[in-house]
């Protein structure tokens, strides 16, 4: 089990230079994995998803959490 300092520590790592220059490369490397062009075999389609959602559970806690507007105003 991970302690809340830890992950309270991991959360925060977006926040700095490595937290921003890891997520760089994380983008880069889905673009080149998710590009269906190269894929040789079905099966090989099937290993970059699979790829692709394990890197997303890996990463999760660099995610940056969308924030969603009530679309009403003090007015409505």
């Amino acid at each position: 089990m991970i302690k809340p300092e830890t992950i309270k520590l991991l959360s925060e790592l977006n926040n700095t230079p490595y937290g921003k220059a890891l997520q760089d490369f994380l983008d880069e490397e889905y673009m080149k994995i998710n590009d269906v062009a190269n894929c040789t075999s079905w099966e090989d389609t099937i290993g970059r998803k699979k790829a692709l959602e394990t890197l997303e559970r890996l990463f999760s806690f660099m995610a940056k959490k969308q924030v969603v507007a009530s679309g009403r105003t003090q007015y409505s």
